[in-house]
């Protein structure tokens, strides 16, 4: 019995001289880590309201255990939170896939190469591109086109989703208003008349045909009214017996060209002679006329 009050008695003065000698006792932390990848990378890195400094991928250390709430921004994605809990010396990942708050415009025009403004800002792009990163809403796009009218279509982007535009541009018929001159491929003169409102009001046009070893020049015309339907027409032309198709392409507000389908003549008047029901045909001839 005495042996064993002298053990307890030591214990217990081991026990008081410790805590005399040891004003405080620090406990190991308890601490774990987050490893965070984002597509794409490069995110800024948030914790717990916390700006960490960090971008994607790396890692977050000597976080404590519990409950922790990692965010992800990065420019022209929404921001991404996330809900981790830890356990102590635990490495957690995070791998976040990144939404786009943007969408992207396809713009295409006839004919090409119109000039591309997004809500009335000039872009300096031209049909057909692509216009990316665009915010969600609804937007305006205007192409301009020297000859053409300007056309403005609005059009709804969506993330993460391409919107299309296609537009034909419509011609400034005014511009090709006045006289036209010029000549054929057979050097015998070509003439039409155009109104402010785009209609070839008058038009004439020399060929010569050739028949028994004589060449005789006729002149086709039409009194027909056509409204230009864009940069091109065509338009039936004949004279007495003879008959032939014009066509153009105005190149600019100045300068016009084309051809003609195969003359085709039912009678002849040629030195002198008359003579009804001979059919002549002739290939096709290029003209090209300059407003006066």
């Amino acid at each position: 019995m005495k042996k064993l009050f002298a053990i307890v008695s030591l214990i217990l003065s081991i026990t008081i001289c410790s805590c005399d000698k040891e004003e405080s006792i620090t406990q190991p932390s308890s601490t774990a880590s987050i490893f965070v990848t984002s597509t794409p990378s490069g995110a800024s890195i948030t914790c717990d309201n916390v700006v960490t400094g960090k971008v994607t991928p790396d890692t977050i250390k000597g976080i404590s255990e519990g409950e922790h709430i990692v965010k992800l921004a990065l420019q022209n994605y929404a921001d991404t939170v996330v809900s981790v809990t830890l356990i102590k010396d635990q490495v957690v990942t995070i791998s976040a896939v990144l939404k786009s708050v943007y969408g992207s415009i396809f713009v295409t025009s006839t004919p090409s190469g119109a000039s591309i403004s997004l809500d009335n800002v000039a872009t300096g792009k031209v049909t057909p591109y692509t216009l990316e990163n665009i915010p969600e809403a609804i937007h305006s796009v205007t192409l301009t086109f020297q000859g053409y009218a300007d056309t403005t279509m609005p059009i709804t982007v969506t993330k993460n989703q391409v919107s299309n535009v296609s537009i034909t541009l419509r011609v400034i018929l005014s511009q090709y208003a006045g006289v036209w001159k010029g000549k054929t491929s057979q050097n015998l003169p070509v003439y039409f008349h155009i109104t402010s409102s785009g209609i070839i009001d008058s038009i004439s046009m020399g060929f010569r045909v050739s028949m028994a070893g004589s060449s005789c020049t006729y002149t086709t015309t039409s009194d027909s009214l056509l409204l230009i339907p864009g940069n091109s027409f065509s338009i039936p032309i004949s004279g007495g017996m003879a008959y032939t198709t014009l066509r153009g392409t105005f190149s600019s507000a100045s300068v016009v060209a084309g051809t003609t389908d195969d003359f085709s003549v039912n009678g002849l008047y040629c030195t002198g002679v008359f003579v009804i029901g001979t059919s002549v045909s002739q290939g096709s001839k290029t003209w090209q006329a300059t407003k006066q």
